[in-house]
């Protein structure tokens, strides 16, 4: 924080794109992992009714971790847009600071 303002680093942004990414990534890795134990709890059971808790148990478990790693892939993409535009500022600002030419008397 620089005064009583605020400074807005592109790079920050953008690293914290792939992070989100990273654990959108990860969501995805799970969801599948619970899935398979969901499916093999429900291949195990023996019991008809047991068997279909399980798979309707993790029918909703996926489509929770697949409505998480949704919102990771927009955050994601919110972040790296975000960042294309603070950066793209920064070198306009730049680009209009440096072409001023103060003139002389």
């Amino acid at each position: 924080m620089a005064g009583n303002g605020y400074t807005v680093q592109p790079s920050v942004l953008s690293s914290g794109s792939q992070q989100v990414s990273g654990l959108q990534g990860d969501c995805e890795k799970l969801a599948s992992s619970v899935t398979a134990a969901f499916t093999a709890l429900a291949a195990a059971a023996g019991n008809a009714g047991v068997e279909s808790a399980s798979r309707s148990a993790g029918v909703s478990a996926l489509k929770q971790f697949l409505n998480m790693a949704a919102g990771y892939q927009h955050t994601a993409q919110s972040l790296a847009a975000t960042a294309t535009t603070y950066a793209r500022a920064e070198t306009t600002a730049t680009q209009a600071v440096t072409s001023i030419t103060l003139g002389g008397a």
